[in-house]
């Protein structure tokens, strides 16, 4: 079983879909939303599996198999919905670019 589908329905519940997009328009959403801390195709990986798998998950292609959920994030939004999910799911989480810079974890 692929890690996200272990996780799936605590995303899923929460409104985030896997590949979610916030709007159609990047720029628009940006100069709509100007206070906002938006990431666009987001990706998060359990703790430990982005810890372990650094170097594969910068490569786009390659980190997809470790991902647990992908898509469009607006953290000024959505920060207190992954806290929730953290707290449900009991592991510590990382969240990245789509290219596996690390933004923000969330957990121990």
């Amino acid at each position: 079983m692929l890690r996200r589908e272990k996780y799936k329905k605590y995303f899923e519940k929460e409104g985030l879909n896997f590949g979610r997009l916030i709007s159609g328009s990047k720029t628009l959403y940006r100069k709509l939303n100007p206070e906002s801390l938006v990431v666009f195709n987001a990706r998060i990986y359990e703790r430990k599996t982005f810890l372990r798998n650094r170097k594969n998950i910068r490569d786009f292609f390659k980190g997809q198999k470790y991902e647990i959920w992908y898509g469009d994030l607006d953290l000024s939004k959505d920060l207190y919905i992954l806290y929730d999910i953290y707290e449900k799911i009991e592991v510590s989480i990382v969240i990245t670019t789509e290219h596996g810079k690390k933004i923000l974890e969330i957990g121990e």
